[in-house]
């Protein structure tokens, strides 16, 4: 028996007929502390900006439009940062997956899930919600 392979789990991929796994460990309490204090931060600046149009005082239309603008690519800095750190901390390795034909090793493997951002973003989408605390369901 392996202990490493001990809390891993499997992320499906298809293509046609063609099936993979991106193996992963579930979602750290830091990293979910993590994703919770990005969140808090994005709505918080979001609120902010909301803000900065009211009647009195308020941005220009111009100069809202331009710090929206501004919001969005910092927003998606932070989380593309976000799905570096939790994919390069809880991705293992993969099964049935090849890269130029060869399989590739843990880092080329991070590399290219990073390239595909629409993967990488439901990736960390589906180990967030892996992690996530259900219902209570009757407890006290």
């Amino acid at each position: 028996m392996d202990l490493s392979t001990w809390n891993v789990r499997e992320y499906k991929l298809e293509s046609g007929d063609d099936v993979a796994f991106v193996l992963y460990r579930p979602i750290t309490h830091g990293l979910r502390t993590r994703h919770l204090e990005l969140s808090l931060r994005l709505q918080a600046a979001v609120t902010a900006l909301g803000e900065a149009g009211t009647e009195d005082g308020g941005l220009p239309e111009e100069e809202r439009i331009v710090a929206v603008l501004d919001s969005q690519v910092e927003a998606e800095k932070i989380m593309s940062r976000f799905r570096e750190e939790l994919l390069s901390g809880l991705v293992v390795g993969c099964r049935d997956l090849t890269l130029n034909d060869k399989v590739p090793t843990r880092d080329e493997l991070l590399v290219a899930l990073l390239s595909l951002e629409d993967l990488a973003t439901a990736l960390c989408a589906h180990i967030i919600d892996e992690g996530t605390i259900g219902a209570d369901e009757g407890k006290d």
